[in-house]
């Protein structure tokens, strides 16, 4: 297939984390993600599922990059909740950000990505906080009286205090008094003027979990955005930018989707299959992919099923169609709905299945019982540890 080749992904862009790739988005892609299995299963490996609709709004990356606040060190993580407005209570997505990452990521998209050419991110200068540090040292020294002469018998008596605290506080690490060997505030007064401690990751054990979002002990407040509030909705069958908007981080240089002018045309299905059948796993990988693809297929296929319906010869005119007994009677000729089989989870479609069902039981008597059997795979220790 032509034009179905996509390019690499940075580096930038593979250690971006969900929420992140949500804030690097031209399109939010708003959808209701659910777990399907219960229990104490982390949600890395829970089954997915949706539930409801799917909507595709436009975002502000630019204004959302202003509002985050700005890295002070490059291991810097911010709490933030991501809604559909700032005024709703129900939080769309809450998760751990590096805001150094998300620049990075859109510094790399501003020079593949066309879509992402108008973006002007300033930069910031990392050696900030050292210089403000050098300037109010250098304020103090300037303010600081030259100390008088004093004997040297007053030196000596300094020493040997100091040598003798210096002797009590190993005395009392050696006995295991920790809690008593600071004497003074200074050292606590130095890590409280440091900006880097308000972004402190607190956890309930020394040791780093592999998935921050269980253990993080939240004791602050997050950030809330909405980069999509102002903004209206975008047509998923006539916008053609969608794809490679909603997801940079798998089209990165914005070609490959399947709204990309091509010689030959390319079903919809052969397109599906193609990505999420490819060696690279980028797109299998990624539930929001699977989702959006599937929640576009049905929505294909009702239009289809529509235009259908409507392109058969009947006679009726458009002043006809304006008439309820009309309607109603084309309704229960079954002469609209029955084009709305092949989709999934519509009427019709389980009619249908009732009608196999049925005729299963004409044809083969009647089962002694149901029975369905599945293997609890995501339960199995060795059988997760084998994939992972």
């Amino acid at each position: 297939m032509k034009k179905v080749k996509v390019c690499e992904v940075p580096s930038e862009l593979k250690k971006l984390n969900n929420l992140e790739k949500h804030l690097i988005a031209l399109r939010l892609p708003f959808m209701k993600v659910i777990n399907l299995t219960s229990g104490k299963l982390s949600s890395r490996l829970a089954q997915k599922g949706t539930k409801g609709p799917l909507h595709c709004v436009p975002s502000d990356v630019q204004d959302t990059v202003t509002i985050l606040p700005r890295p002070v060190d490059k291991s810097m993580m911010v709490r933030l909740q991501l809604k559909r407005r700032l005024k709703y209570k129900a939080v769309w997505e809450e998760q751990l950000i590096n805001p150094n990452d998300v620049r990075d990521a859109l510094f790399v998209l501003t020079k593949m990505h066309p879509g992402y050419k108008n973006i002007k991110i300033n930069d910031i200068n990392e050696d900030y906080l050292t210089s403000d540090q050098e300037k109010n040292y250098e304020n103090n020294n300037e303010s600081v009286v030259e100390p008088m002469d004093v004997d040297t018998i007053s030196e000596e008596n300094i020493i040997e205090e100091t040598q003798v605290s210096n002797e009590n506080r190993l005395k009392t690490l050696a006995l295991g008094d920790i809690d008593n060997t600071i004497n003074s505030d200074e050292e606590i007064d130095e890590d409280d003027k440091d900006i880097r401690t308000k972004y402190n990751i607190g956890t309930d054990s020394c040791t780093q979990p592999c998935d921050f979002n269980d253990f993080l002990v939240f004791d602050k407040e997050p950030y809330v955005v909405a980069p999509a509030e102002k903004n209206k909705l975008s047509s998923l069958l006539t916008d053609k930018t969608i794809e490679a908007l909603a997801f940079p981080h798998l089209f990165p240089d914005g070609q490959g989707s399947y709204d990309e002018e091509r010689e030959t045309n390319l079903q919809w299905k052969e397109y599906c299959k193609a990505r999420l059948f490819s060696s690279d796993s980028r797109f299998a990988a990624d539930s929001s992919y699977i989702f959006y693809l599937q929640y576009l297929g049905d929505l294909k296929q009702v239009y289809s099923g529509i235009n259908i319906a409507f392109r058969k010869k009947l006679p009726m005119s458009a002043k006809q169609s304006l008439d309820e007994m009309q309607m109603k009677f084309l309704m229960n000729k079954d002469m609209i709905y029955r084009h709305l089989q092949s989709v999934r989870g519509s009427p019709q479609y389980w009619h249908q299945r009732l009608k196999d069902l049925f005729g299963m039981t004409r044809q083969l008597g009647f089962p002694t019982f149901f029975i369905t059997l599945s293997c609890a795979d995501l339960r199995w220790k060795e059988f997760v540890d084998t994939f992972i």
